[in-house]
């Protein structure tokens, strides 16, 4: 009896194994959080990047896990509201079961997401917003594996100058993420001695674009620029065209997915959009190849998209595996940083204590008459 009462104090009074201090963690599963949209406009192209993860994950557990736990991935719905995604991150971290955020899909959940990452010290790992303030000024708690927005609209905006155009519209979505890549925009155009001829808004959660387009067509633009989401995005198309508008169309990457393809319809042809991750459609990478593999296993057609997702996993699990067996976020995040310059085939990653801007990579694709994107 007195062996017992001694132990059952020294329970008390010693420090548990780290793995019990989150249940996010345990002898032998790994918990990673998803917080996005799972209903809504945004709630398909959320799930098309997500398979790319999950794909990974799986392939990962199949191989006997990381330091002998299964990875998991629980989804969150936060309805496409910045505010239901920090309610649900408060809540796994008042509950102590967070260990990561991991691909949060929109600019205002990620702003809400990371507030909470840096004063929790539960990393943000990969979202799928590319604000500049996700990496500007340096968070150590977030890590991001893309090119910001501003990156994509500078890149196009020369790219199409280049080519003789000087008229650019834009449709620009009224919320966080807007006016962030306005803010690119501006300076890039402002760079090469020009205005734009039409800024039009658009409300995001409830886009209606009459009168976007009517101002759109007297103004007269060479290209448009498409800054919203899907569903604002592809009614502007629509009506503009069938008014007899007949600027080109462009947009960013957070449009790169099958989606905003079918959505386009008819009008699909032509439009060009930025992409921050390699084309998944030529083996000409080592990290590309893996992934097309690991679709055609799983008889699911690559897209710029899941890549994103594959390629978010693959960096994870990497920083997981650095972290240790003994693993808590503080590890994770010190896992991730310690990546340094990461070859995943032909592809570099780059984090280190002043670095959580992975990579900067931007291309430009377009629709092709048969809805695929070409380079």
């Amino acid at each position: 009896m007195r062996r017992c009462f001694i132990l059952s104090l020294l329970a008390l009074v010693l420090p548990l194994p780290s793995w019990s201090q989150t249940s996010a963690v345990t002898p032998t599963s790994i918990t990673i959080h998803h917080i996005g949209p799972f209903v809504g406009q945004l709630a398909e192209s959320n799930a098309e990047a997500l398979r790319g993860a999950e794909f990974y994950f799986e392939q990962v557990n199949a191989a006997g896990g990381i330091h002998g736990r299964k990875v998991t991935l629980q989804k969150l719905d936060d309805k496409q509201d910045g505010k239901e995604a920090g309610r649900l991150f408060k809540e796994l971290i008042d509950q102590q079961k967070a260990l990561a955020v991991f691909m949060p899909r929109t600019t205002p959940s990620t702003q809400s997401l990371m507030t909470l990452s840096e004063e929790s010290g539960v990393p943000l790992v990969a979202s799928q917003s590319g604000a500049a303030f996700i990496t500007e000024p340096l968070k150590h708690n977030v890590f991001s594996l893309r090119a910001s927005y501003q990156d994509e609209v500078v890149s196009l905006i020369q790219l199409m100058h280049s080519t003789g155009i000087t008229r650019f519209g834009f449709l620009a979505a009224t919320d966080s993420y807007g006016k962030d890549v306005m803010e690119g925009a501006q300076r890039a155009l402002k760079e090469l001695k020009l205005e734009a001829v039409s800024v039009q808004p658009v409300d995001q959660k409830t886009p209606e674009v009459t009168d976007a387009v009517a101002k759109m067509l007297v103004a007269n633009p060479q290209v448009v620029i498409l800054i919203a989401g899907v569903k604002g995005a592809t009614d502007f198309v629509k009506l503009y065209r069938s008014k007899g508008g007949t600027a080109q169309f462009a947009a960013l990457s957070n449009n790169g997915s099958d989606s905003f393809v079918k959505a386009l319809g008819d009008y699909k042809r032509g439009v060009i959009v930025t992409q921050i991750v390699p084309t998944p459609f030529r083996r000409n990478k080592r990290f590309v190849r893996d992934y097309v593999t690991l679709m055609e296993a799983h008889k699911t057609t690559p897209s710029f998209v899941s890549l994103y997702g594959y390629l978010s996993a693959r960096v994870l699990v990497e920083g997981l595996r650095r972290a240790g067996r003994d693993l808590t976020s503080e590890k994770l995040v010190n896992g991730l940083q310690a990546i340094g310059t990461y070859d995943l085939g032909d592809y570099l990653i780059e984090f280190g204590p002043q670095r959580r801007q992975g990579t900067k990579f931007v291309q430009a694709s377009i629709i092709g008459y048969d809805g695929k994107f070409t380079n």
